[in-house]
């Protein structure tokens, strides 16, 4: 378990009046504000003019959507898939983009937030990862005022938020926070998660500000529970996936709201400000200066406890409208993204022993034990197999024969024949039900329903049409002999230009290394052909075959020149040689790599060498 910071990102709405006196430097990941004096403020105004932030990434004005789920979303998913918990929570101002950025606009395809892409994204990996079988469940929870209420109900009276069922907090011993009254809804399809998405945002509280002509009143937690078991395991792990609208920060006297937006104001910054208590605690905390962290003073910190100081890869998205009359606020989240990035969170893979899982292997290995018992102690089976069973039956009894008669008829061509009826009657023998345990001691015994009924192949069919990758012992022993004479007949070669060094067509002064190299790489040939007979490895055949095709290349070369006896002989020869190579290689191509130990096995001396 390894302790890392939170990641912040710092995303700037767009405006048709950006402010001067930002400066956004996207490389660097770092933002300036330059603000002048402002006489209004007094004859003495020692305020502060220039501020410098540094996050770990500039959302620009004309980023898309599809590059901030890029870039913020996907490394958090990828960690869920592997059961690590996940947090991408937006923090802003009034209409500076969280919602766009979290949920996205509903007018065009292209501008889905990171709620639709990332249930987008999960899917599409639950279907590509096959070694491992995944669920989703589905959770979406809004805090109005503090209190807590499950967006997910499906009762058909719910025309106000008071209608909808209320979340209360339970802390169990361990200090886990639950949540009492919050449905969790399974998505079997990306279809199902956006339909709970949309019924969510139905019931989600909306209003129209002197700020935002839909402001967000709320907090809104749109929570993912994704399940993992990989194939033949025990253990399942469970990750959770929190993506969090915060409402926004504003200052009611510029706002200008009443009644009960003047409220809903109130409940939203005090709950804020209860959050950056917490931030503040956690970092005094790692200086060690503090030890408790106020979670409990509301229900939004509570509920994010673990993505914030605990186990969770947490990324944060501070949203701003860099315009001239909202730097104020544009400054006091920078200051709030820099607190937060001063946290760290060890997070860790969470997984655990599914008692389901466990029970069901057991149960599956009693059967089995079950099964080789009756099967060893002769009894009748008293279950009545299913055509399914009798299938599946049938396959593996056929499987063993034509094993059996593979091997059969490989020891024939190596002992030049045997007694076939014989062969074929101790197959027929199985066929009627009969099972030979040890040599001499017949077990026979009433077959199950189905078993005796089975058609099994001709095993004399099977040795009359033996398969062409039956001659491969035979070549393979040809070509270890033909690779051991050329490595012989090239080692002899570099003795005798070594012995007459006369006959180098290069300055004697360079002596007898150009001798060895050559050498050296002409043995790599002969070299591939041992190996490559020796473990039946093509690729290494295949080498060697073009050794041998360009060794026999040359000799017709020399021999057409020079018409010496001795080199229209070794001519014949080495194409003899490429021959043999070329149609071992072929042959090996033959054989199914799950044969090649069993032709391994015969013994050298066994074999007919009939084909060199």
């Amino acid at each position: 378990m390894v302790a890392a910071n939170i990641k912040v990102f710092f995303r700037v709405r767009p405006s048709a009046r950006p402010s001067k006196a930002v400066s956004l430097k996207q490389d660097d990941g770092l933002i300036e504000f330059v603000q002048e004096k402002n006489a209004q403020e007094g004859t003495v105004n020692n305020s502060k003019t220039h501020h410098k932030f540094r996050f770990d990434g500039i959302l620009p004005m004309k980023i898309s959507q599809e590059e901030v789920f890029s870039l913020v979303a996907k490394p958090v998913i990828e960690d869920v898939l592997q059961g690590i918990n996940g947090t991408i929570f937006a923090y802003g101002q009034t209409g500076s983009g969280k919602t766009f950025t979290i949920t996205g606009g509903a007018e065009r395809y292209e501008d889905r937030g990171l709620i639709p892409r990332t249930i987008a994204y999960l899917f599409e990996e639950f279907k590509n990862r096959r070694d491992a079988t995944y669920r989703m469940f589905i959770s979406y929870l809004e805090i109005y005022n503090n209190d807590g209420y499950d967006l997910l109900s499906r009762e058909e009276h719910t025309a106000k938020l008071e209608d909808l069922p209320k979340v209360q907090l339970r802390e169990d011993e361990d200090g886990n926070i639950h949540l009492r009254n919050l449905s969790v809804n399974m998505a079997q399809k990306e279809e199902d998660a956006l339909n709970l998405l949309f019924l969510g945002d139905t019931n989600r509280v909306v209003a129209e500000t002197p700020m935002n002509d839909v402001s967000t009143r709320s907090h809104c937690m749109f929570i993912m529970w994704v399940e993992s078991t990989q194939a033949n395991s025990d253990t399942v792990r469970r990750a959770k996936l929190h993506l969090v609208d915060l409402a926004g920060s504003e200052r009611i006297s510029k706002s200008g709201v009443e009644g009960d937006l003047q409220k809903e104001a109130r409940y939203i910054n005090l709950s804020l400000h209860y959050l950056e208590q917490v931030i503040v605690a956690l970092h005094e905390r790692s200086s060690g200066a503090r030890h408790h962290v106020p979670y409990r003073n509301s229900m939004m910190t509570s509920v994010l406890r673990d993505s914030l100081g605990g186990n969770c890869k947490t990324v944060m998205v501070g949203t701003a409208a860099i315009e001239d009359r909202h730097l104020e606020e544009s400054i006091s989240t920078c200051r709030f993204a820099q607190r937060v990035a001063a946290i760290k969170n060890n997070a860790t893979i969470n997984e655990e022993l599914d008692p389901a899982l466990l029970i069901r292997r057991l149960k599956k290995e009693v059967t089995e034990l079950k099964d080789e018992l009756t099967l060893l102690n002769g009894d009748e089976s008293a279950e009545t197999l299913t055509d399914e069973d009798k299938k599946e039956l049938r396959d593996l009894v056929q499987g063993y024969v034509v094993q059996q008669a593979m091997g059969l008829a490989v020891l024939m061509a190596a002992t030049g024949g045997s007694d076939l009826s014989q062969s074929t009657g101790d197959l027929n023998q199985a066929e009627r039900g009969e099972v030979t345990v040890e040599e001499g001691v017949p077990v026979s015994g009433p077959s199950p329903d189905g078993v005796a009924a089975l058609e099994l192949p001709d095993a004399a069919s099977v040795f009359t049409r033996p398969p062409e990758w039956l001659v491969v012992s035979n070549y393979r022993v040809a070509v270890l002999c033909c690779a051991s004479i050329n490595l012989l007949t090239i080692l002899l070669n570099m003795v005798t230009a070594i012995v007459n060094k006369d006959m180098f067509p290069w300055d004697p002064r360079w002596g007898t290394w150009p001798v060895i190299a050559i050498g050296v790489v002409f043995m790599l040939g002969p070299i591939c052909g041992l190996i490559g007979a020796s473990y039946l490895q093509r690729g290494l055949v295949t080498a060697y075959v073009g050794f041998s095709f360009l060794h026999c290349a040359s000799q017709i070369v020399f021999a057409v020149s020079t018409f010496f006896l001795s080199a229209i002989f070794f001519t014949f020869v080495q194409a003899w040689v490429t021959k043999i190579a070329a149609t071992f290689w072929y042959c090996l191509g033959t054989v199914p790599r799950q044969h090649r130990s069993q032709l391994m096995e015969l013994k050298t001396e066994e074999v007919q060498m009939v084909y060199w």
